[in-house]
């Protein structure tokens, strides 16, 4: 990751865009709250980022930034769903016409309340767990 050449560069820039599709494909596919994706990857970091070799270590934290941003998209995309649901779900509440609407939208709010915290506890796993361990490696001081 730190070659200057530009097919390097090119790679850097298909690595982002790979990991952002993978990770917004599984949230879509709701695989990412059910699979085991977050905690291979947070693996695969740790191990690379533990490297004696400092393109290894590099390329980690460039995966692991990178991850981290596609977690935070899919998770603004999620916080915006939960404000559409709660919405909808206090409009029907008012009329007071459609309890299977409403039955409906409880269960789509909870859904995606279950999304909400399976992404925070990833978020947390993955920045608590992958930083603190490459910040006191040996290599990094």
């Amino acid at each position: 990751m730190i070659a200057r050449q530009a097919g390097f560069r090119k790679f850097r820039k298909s690595l982002a865009e790979f990991l952002s599709r993978v990770v917004s494909a599984a949230a879509e596919l709701n695989s990412l709250y059910t699979s085991d994706l977050i905690p291979i990857l947070q693996a695969w970091v740790v191990t690379m980022s533990t490297s004696p070799l400092r393109s290894f270590r590099h390329t980690a934290t460039v995966v692991a930034l990178n991850v981290e941003t596609a977690l935070c998209e899919v998770g603004a995309s999620v916080e915006k769903e939960k404000e559409t649901v709660t919405r909808q779900l206090e409009g029907e509440r008012k009329k007071k016409r459609n309890a299977e609407r409403v039955k409906e939208l409880e269960t789509k709010s909870a859904e995606v309340n279950e999304r909400r915290t399976k992404l925070k506890e990833y978020l947390k796993e993955f920045f608590d767990g992958w930083v603190p361990h490459c910040c006191t490696t040996p290599y990094f001081h």
